[in-house]
């Protein structure tokens, strides 16, 4: 509170800025110019008090260093202390006189005085409380007699101290820590024991007499022992605080809150890999030597103390990203040697290949240097398990969120690939691949869909992983034969035009084979002005249709279709002497995006249908192919070939 400290809020302004309103005694007593500057020179609003307010909160109920609290890191020094205390008097207990065997004597027997009324005024308790069994009581006694008053009397008259040579304060110095050995054995059952009893009853929460003991032992027995429950009272409060945060964050922000905490897995990731990497540059800037080679490596871990400090440093630099833990040398060894080895094969940017020319894939090999990097310290074992530290695990099962990372980071990198080497199809059946899997990752994760909304969503993804390539084939099939044959993969069976004339709604790929009679305006470069003309075309268009029956007694089916091609346009020509270039057999003339709303004819397969589509027009003019723009509005009619049904309804 004091304001000459510079602090910009403190723990005693919390109350004040969480209600959005100063509180006017705590401000009185900034009585200078720079205390009336802080809160009055840029006037503020409630709603900004508030979230002040809630910014300190977050950052007293979360992590500070080492991914421990603000109790964990006081309960560590309380900790340092005790040990601390303990080598103080070791030391003392070495030097010093008869006295202070003495004194440790006293505390030994004073100690064991208390654990035994503490197991007897336990049974005493838990057989009043909730009841307990003959062996539960049998185990109470025993533990009590362990700690009574005979309970050192072997120790004391043990025939090794009669033979052993060793001096009288040497001896009671070791007879002073077999007792405390044999209490703190005692002690540690006991605590089992009064937790199985617990544990019969998990509503009943008065403290035990054991629990008293261990308050009183803590406070008065162990240095600074009375520092441990006001920690322990702050980590109860911190814990409280995060649980109301979490809830004020779901309440106002449910989907900002989603995201930040679904985003923070793999921002701790990519916070490895900038440690990861910052430990393997040099101090060099000269172009090729930034970075550790293979053979500085190899003369590093050599096994000896190089390899020992190297490791031990960047492995303390990964364990600085919060909640991942301690991380295996053994581990960080083999990851930095499979990324300074990726490393010697990252090229420049301006990179040429053998041809001279700039190198395309260069930025595709550090995106894979990245994702590579990335999927090793996920799945390697790196990490501590938090309940095994004996072993290692990857991140990817410490943290299951994160498993299919790796997988779909791999699909990323296949569409950078195909878009590289201009592989237009295989780049859109891995996009496809890829919005699929993180479709499906999205559902799986996703409480609030009901059993129905998941299996048709799953359905739809099915579908788009099932038939994504042949979206990508269409994209560069550069023959109608082509076309004809990625068609006939996925076909439906003949006579599947019924469908849509019999069912109340039905959604699918379509094609249809016919003409079509309409004004068509042609426009570019090549023109001055626009050219309109009216004509008969062939019509084969390809695309999804969502049809539905309408009217009540004799109802009848209209579809609405969305054209993606138009093979008619490769047959398409004009005979107009006046028309601009010459009409050109093109497959990229069937690249015709429309819509048409269509009348199906009962009991047949036709269909009438009116609509439009735009696209280019390529024509040969002096020789060179042109390109026009070209939009088409028409009367059409043909023949209703389905390909696949995605959907119906009855």
């Amino acid at each position: 509170g004091d304001e000459t400290q510079g602090n910009e809020w403190d723990l005693f302004l919390l109350p004040s800025l969480l209600a959005g309103e100063l509180d006017s005694a705590y401000v009185s007593g900034f009585t200078t110019l720079s205390g009336y500057d802080k809160f009055f020179e840029d006037p503020k609003s409630p709603l900004q008090w508030r979230a002040a307010g809630l910014e300190l909160s977050r950052k007293l109920s979360g992590t500070w260093y080492q991914d421990k609290s603000i109790a964990g890191i006081l309960m560590d020094w309380q900790k340092d202390l005790v040990r601390f205390q303990d080598a103080v008097d070791s030391w003392a207990l070495q030097v010093d006189t008869l006295d202070l065997l003495q004194k440790a004597e006293t505390s030994v027997d004073r100690w064991r005085n208390r654990l035994e009324q503490a197991a007897k005024a336990d049974k005493s308790f838990w057989a009043d409380s909730i009841g307990i069994t003959n062996d539960q009581a049998i185990a109470f006694d025993l533990l009590a007699t362990l700690a009574g008053p005979g309970a050192f009397t072997e120790i004391d008259f043990d025939p090794v101290y009669f033979t052993v040579k060793m001096s009288a304060d040497d001896i009671t110095r070791d007879k002073l820590q077999r007792k405390r050995t044999l209490l703190s054995g005692v002690e540690e059952r006991l605590v089992n024991l009064d937790q199985r009893m617990r544990a019969i009853d998990t509503t009943f929460f008065f403290p035990s007499p054991l629990q008293l003991y261990l308050e009183e032992k803590n406070m008065t027995t162990s240095p600074f022992g009375y520092i441990i429950p006001k920690i322990d009272a702050l980590e109860d409060d911190l814990g409280q605080l995060d649980k109301q945060l979490m809830a004020v964050d779901k309440k106002f922000a449910p989907v900002e809150s989603k995201i930040r905490n679904n985003a923070i897995p793999i921002l701790q990731v990519t916070e490895a890999m900038t440690q990861l990497m910052y430990g393997l540059r040099t101090d060099s800037n000269e172009e090729g030597k930034k970075w550790i080679s293979k053979e500085d490596l190899a003369d590093i871990l050599d096994g000896g103390e190089a390899q020992n400090v190297f490791l031990g440093l960047l492995a303390q630099r990964l364990e600085g990203v919060k909640q991942i833990g301690k991380f295996s040398t053994k581990g960080v060894a083999q990851l930095i040697q499979l990324t300074i080895a990726d490393l010697d094969e990252l090229p420049s940017f301006m990179a040429v290949d053998s041809t001279g020319q700039v190198d395309s894939l260069a930025f595709f090999r550090k995106a894979a240097f990245a994702v590579n990097t990335m999927n090793r310290i996920l799945e390697l074992p790196l990490v501590v398990e938090p309940d095994n530290p004996g072993t290692f695990e990857p991140l990817t099962e410490q943290f299951p969120e994160l498993s299919k990372v790796p997988d779909i980071s791999t699909q990323a990198l296949d569409f950078i690939f195909y878009i590289n080497v201009k592989n237009h199809a295989k780049a859109v059946s891995s996009l496809i691949q890829l919005f699929t899997s993180l479709d499906y990752e999205t559902l799986l994760n996703n409480p609030k869909l009901s059993k129905e909304q998941v299996e048709h969503r799953t359905k739809a993804i099915e579908y788009l992983k099932e038939y994504g390539n042949f979206i990508a084939g269409l994209i560069d099939a550069k023959q109608s034969d082509e076309v004809k044959d990625l068609l006939d993969n996925i076909a439906d069976p003949p006579g599947s035009s019924r469908t849509k004339r019999t069912n109340k709604l039905t959604v699918g790929i379509n094609a249809f084979l016919g003409a079509n009679v309409g004004n068509e305006t042609w426009s570019g470069d090549e023109l001055n002005d626009d050219d309109n003309f009216t004509s008969i075309a062939p019509s084969m268009p390809f695309g999804f249709a969502i049809s539905g029956l309408i009217g009540k007694k004799d109802p009848e089916s209209f579809s609405l279709f969305l054209s993606l091609i138009d093979l008619g346009g490769l047959f398409a020509f004009r005979a107009d002497p006046d028309a601009v270039g010459e009409s050109n057999i093109n497959f990229r003339n069937v690249f015709k995006p429309g819509f048409q709303v269509q009348w199906n004819l009962k009991k047949s397969p036709f269909y009438l249908s009116a609509g439009g589509h735009f696209g280019p027009t390529f024509r040969t003019l002096n020789d060179e192919l042109i390109s026009l723009n070209s939009r088409r509005f028409f009367l059409g009619f043909g023949i209703d070939v389905p390909v696949f049904t995605l959907y119906t309804r009855k």
